[in-house]
């Protein structure tokens, strides 16, 4: 399962649409999730046998819902899929204080 697909699954068992890098679907609460950077490593022969993966994912929901228990569910939800312990890097409101921006960062060791 690639690191998309384990995002999807952790946020399906939040009952949360995801997508990659932007939603256009009108949902008040979504996340949206990227890759930050990939750096290759565990080097044998000059060639790299495995890849860390940073990525982040977007949640965004009313600036008015109460946003704690649905972040730590979140982060545990990324765990359990197998990244890193995500941070939580932002946590803003955004257009006019209407919409909560909350950024997760998280790493996942990807096999070449």
């Amino acid at each position: 399962m690639n690191s998309f697909q384990k995002i999807q699954k952790a946020c399906k068992s939040l009952k949360l649409p995801a997508y990659p890098d932007f939603n256009t679907n009108g949902e008040d609460t979504y996340v949206v999730y990227n890759i930050v950077s990939e750096t290759p490593y565990n080097f044998g022969d000059d060639v790299p046998a495995d890849i860390i993966t940073d990525l982040q994912a977007h949640l965004y929901l009313p600036a008015n819902r109460n946003f704690f228990d649905l972040k730590l569910k979140l982060t545990r939800a990324l765990f359990e899929q197998g990244f890193t312990y995500p941070s939580v890097v932002l946590n803003t409101t955004e257009e006019n204080n209407t919409v909560r921006h909350i950024v997760f960062e998280f790493e996942d060791d990807v096999d070449i």
